[in-house]
């Protein structure tokens, strides 16, 4: 019986995980920039990419069932991605309404205390710093006074507040 020697042995498994690696890789990379404020709309061109996906998955189950297996994955990751970001945007919304409702409330204490809207923001003793970093606006027009903020999925789109009828209102780009 002879000594086995490197060539004699079989190739080593490569691991479970490794075609997956760059899918990984890629949901990181996109999940940090369409994550961010303002930039959820980015997630439509993600979606345009992974129903090519979906096709190509379908053309796959045909074909290769470890290769539609391998992609089905895949899809799966990216997926879960597209579902983490979409949260994370929600909890923006959210906490912007949040902030811009108490905005709201203070104002609308201003002006119930002193007769007339807040010339700014300051007047009414709001921190400009947070309406800066949630894009919130106050001004005071011939018509009255308004409130907005820009939309935390999509930052060209943008909701004002209607001191009238008390609500908010949608404006889309």
């Amino acid at each position: 019986m002879s000594e086995p020697t490197l060539d004699s042995l079989p190739p080593p498994q490569a691991p479970w995980w490794r075609p997956y690696i760059a899918t990984l890789i890629g949901c990181a990379i996109v999940a940090s920039f369409t994550a961010q404020r303002h930039a959820g709309f980015f997630l439509f061109f993600v979606a345009f990419a992974w129903a090519i996906g979906v096709l190509l998955c379908m053309i796959a189950f045909f074909r290769d069932r470890i290769l539609f297996l391998v992609r089905a994955i895949r899809l799966t990751l990216w997926f879960v991605t597209m579902l983490a970001v979409a949260g994370i945007h929600w909890c923006y919304a959210i906490d912007a309404r949040r902030v811009a409702n108490s905005f709201v409330w203070v104002i609308e204490q201003y002006q119930s205390t002193h007769g007339a809207y807040p010339i700014d923001l300051k007047a009414a003793g709001l921190d400009e710093k947070t309406a800066r970093q949630t894009r919130l606006g106050y001004v005071v027009g011939s018509d009255g006074p308004s409130l907005f903020y820009s939309s935390t999925f999509n930052g060209f789109d943008t909701y004002f507040y209607d001191f009238r009828s008390r609500n908010w209102k949608f404006q889309p780009d």
